[in-house]
């Protein structure tokens, strides 16, 4: 360890005596401490004092960094530190120091910080804790990891948190991408807020595991599943610097002439062409799936791209309507891993190629996924890697690699089995369930038809809506 860095364990109530002022920096991630994570402690500390009012009760390390104005920069530490200043406010624990004065920058944090004073005060052992309640604060004491230099703060932090302290990885790429951004606050303040937003029910967690890392990440035949450590270095390591406010852009199927996208918090996003700019929004930045991203801006760009992209997609009432339809009538059907896996294509096949051929490309996944369905007893995790690793080519560098739609239906209709199509004992369990939802999407007679022709309709579904749209 560092030689600057030093390390002290002291009481909650000398850390707020000698730890001022407070600050909570505008790269730090909200606080999102939930009901049970509030019942967990207060467990804790009510066990812990009922037993012995003598041992300490440790709450673990708190890292902190003294910035040049003098404020201690909480680095890794605000979810206990924000519950125990709630806790302090209910108990009316009185010492001598002061409140602490912390903003927070984020909306969650201010709705969770509401929430969890109520639950705090409702708390079935809150009477216990009155009558202890300068004991618990005298008595329950931290680590203290603190230094001056912001460098060694952020190095012994991502070090700790990749060795797994818990934290979750979108909230540690969302730390180390704000902190790439410098001292531009107004700018970690605006993408820090985007971001909360767009992390509504941890929906970024979903949107990284499921579809950004294995999009760019599910290459050739060497195919795993992600974990935690791999998506942070995914997403934060080989990653270039970007200038000041500044993306550069890569050529792509929607970007033909755009050299650099130049981001300011108080108008938005302009596109640098030669010699235009235009105001976009977040679905139309032209980045592609599988292109380098730059730390800071790039990185958030990034994301808001595909979030919104993924809400045009698969949103009910903006997604395509024949993609909803197709979805609902046949691919909820599925299991979570071939659903899953079916927005993952479409989201680079739409990435590639927009909505040209979409309607034939969704069908076409639905043929595939469906010659596993009816040929299985199973589908388990690992399918989904056995369809891409198992076949001449991976489906997804054939999307990427492709200069036409029709490379990759002509790719799809080769390595799907159509013989599954003619079995006779679909009768039964998922296999007759996948079957019925088939033969009426298609509207089939089931006494009369087997699914043996399912290629032929879908040619004939997709040719009468091209002649309903003349």
């Amino acid at each position: 360890m560092p030689e600057s860095l030093k390390i002290s364990c002291i009481s909650i109530t000398d850390f707020f005596k000698e730890k001022q002022p407070l600050k909570i920096p505008t790269y730090q991630r909200a606080y999102t401490w939930r009901l049970r994570n509030i019942d967990d402690l207060l467990q804790d500390l009510y066990e812990h004092f009922e037993v012995s009012d003598v041992k300490p009760y440790y709450l673990g390390t708190i890292l902190l960094c003294k910035d040049a104005e003098g404020f201690f920069e909480i680095i890794d530490g605000q979810q206990r530190i924000t519950t125990l200043l709630l806790l302090s406010e209910i108990l009316s624990v009185q010492h001598d120091f002061p409140f602490p004065d912390l903003s927070y920058h984020s909306q969650l944090s201010k709705q969770n910080i509401l929430k969890n004073y109520k639950a705090i005060k409702a708390h079935s052992h809150i009477g216990v804790f009155q009558s202890k309640a300068k004991m618990l604060f005298d008595q329950s004491v931290f680590t203290i990891i603190e230094t001056d230099q912001q460098d060694e703060a952020f190095s012994f932090f991502d070090s700790q948190n990749n060795r797994g302290i818990p934290l979750a990885g979108v909230d540690f790429l969302k730390s180390y991408h704000l902190r790439a951004l410098g001292q531009n606050e107004e700018t970690q303040e605006a993408l820090a807020r985007v971001w909360d937003r767009d992390n509504k029910n941890q929906f970024l967690k979903d949107l990284f595991s499921f579809y950004l890392w294995r999009s760019r990440h599910w290459k050739g035949k060497n195919l795993n599943h992600e974990t935690r450590q791999s998506i942070i270095e995914g997403f934060q390591k080989g990653l270039a610097n970007s200038k000041e406010n500044e993306v550069e852009l890569f050529p792509s199927q929607g970007n033909m002439l755009g050299q650099t996208l130049i981001y300011k918090p108080d108008s938005g996003i302009m596109l640098k062409t030669v010699p235009l700019q235009l105001q976009l929004s977040a679905k139309d930045f032209p980045f592609s799936l599988r292109q380098p991203i730059q730390k800071g801006i790039g990185f958030f760009l990034f994301t808001q791209k595909y979030v919104a992209l993924h809400h045009q997609l698969f949103e009910k009432g903006s997604a395509p309507e024949f993609l909803q339809l197709v979805y609902k009538d046949l691919i909820e059907g599925f299991n979570d891993y071939f659903k899953v896996f079916f927005k993952l294509c479409v989201l680079c096949y739409y990435d590639k190629f927009g909505e040209t051929g979409l309607d034939r490309f969704i069908l076409l996944m639905d043929y595939l996924l469906g010659s596993y369905r009816i040929n299985q007893d199973s589908i388990v995790r690992q399918t989904v890697i056995k369809i891409l690793r198992d076949q001449p080519q991976n489906l997804l560098d054939v999307i990427e690699m492709a200069y036409l739609p029709q490379e990759v239906w002509s790719f799809i209709e080769s390595i799907t089995n159509e013989d599954h199509y003619k079995r006779q004992d679909i009768d039964r369990g998922v296999k007759k369930n996948y079957k019925d939802r088939v033969l009426n999407f298609y509207k089939k007679n089931e006494e009369m038809e087997s699914m043996s022709r399912k290629l032929q309709w879908i040619n004939k579904m997709l040719n009468e809506r091209t002649e309903s749209k003349k």
